[in-house]
């Protein structure tokens, strides 16, 4: 059965690979209707985290930023394909917008490594595109269990210069390393870590257990963290963002530090809440008000 599954996801990849960004948006469109009438997961933890999140809109405003963020949902499902299997230079006509570029033109500039934290947001296979074009980026990855999947998805990264590490205490110490050298690295840091590598610190004014690991490479290793993001624009294009984040992100107190990080996240959201991964369930683990509100 691993294997049928193996095969219809890579399938289904180049099937959505032949097809034009803005044709898939419409199918994606579908979609997230279908997941608004049909009781499922990724709307129940949707509703949950948008509550949560945003108390102060009315329930209208809050189902009316479900359906948007379900919508996001099914884009960023369906324009993989081409993401993942489109020649790098057909993808970089679709960035139109460059925002905050002296930024990142700066943070190569200094020598000292840098941090992209690059949440869950718009999609961020497209900002690994258009930043391999400049600069080598060394990142984490936790290999997918369909073998034939795992290897387009590393096929592809690898294949605009990015180097894979795995997600494990090696790969932290090659991209240390990477760090120490002037390199480059892209952390995702709004996953929910390991116990052992949690701060309780709040998401959106919410308890929300958080990575210890970008504060703690940014502090030891002396790299300059920069926010990275590439924006859905709606017709096939997409900008890609880069924005600064507060200096208590260097701080040894991890408590001060994690806020930090997750206020940067928050900067990041405000560009477009819906096009943010609402259907992860980050409060699980302890965080949230009182316990699991997933449970």
């Amino acid at each position: 059965m691993l294997k049928v599954k193996d095969f219809l996801a890579c399938a289904m990849l180049r099937f959505c690979a032949i097809f034009s960004l803005p044709g898939l948006y419409r199918v994606a469109g579908w979609i997230s209707r279908c997941l608004m009438i049909i009781p499922n997961s990724a709307k129940r933890v949707t509703e949950i985290n948008i509550r949560l999140c945003y108390p102060q809109l009315s329930n209208a405003e809050q189902r009316r930023l479900v359906q948007d963020s379900l919508r996001a949902t099914a884009c960023v499902a369906v324009e993989m394909g081409p993401l993942w299997l489109w020649p790098p230079v057909k993808l970089m006509q679709h960035i139109t917008r460059i925002e905050g570029r002296q930024l990142f033109d700066e943070a190569i500039a200094s020598g000292r490594g840098v941090i992209i934290l690059a949440p869950h947001f718009g999609n961020w296979e497209m900002l690994n595109i258009f930043i391999s074009q400049h600069h080598t980026l060394h990142a984490m990855y936790k290999p997918h269990p369909y073998p034939q999947l795992d290897s387009l998805i590393r096929q592809s990264r690898e294949r605009v210069g990015s180097v894979t590490a795995p997600a494990n205490h090696r790969g932290v110490a090659i991209v240390r390393k990477a760090l120490k050298a002037g390199g480059m690295t892209g952390i995702l840091p709004d996953q929910v870590p390991a116990s052992d590598g949690a701060q309780l610190a709040p998401f959106f004014g919410v308890p929300a257990q958080s990575m210890r690991l970008l504060p703690s490479l940014a502090n030891k290793s002396g790299a300059v963290v920069i926010i990275g993001a590439a924006q859905r624009l709606g017709d096939g294009n997409f900008a890609i963002h880069f924005l600064p984040v507060s200096d208590d992100i260097y701080s040894d107190d991890m408590a001060l530090a994690t806020r930090a990080m997750n206020a940067a996240v928050e900067d990041c959201v405000a560009i477009d809440p819906a096009q943010y991964q609402w259907e992860y369930k980050r409060f699980k683990g302890g965080g949230g008000h009182g316990g699991d509100p997933y449970a």
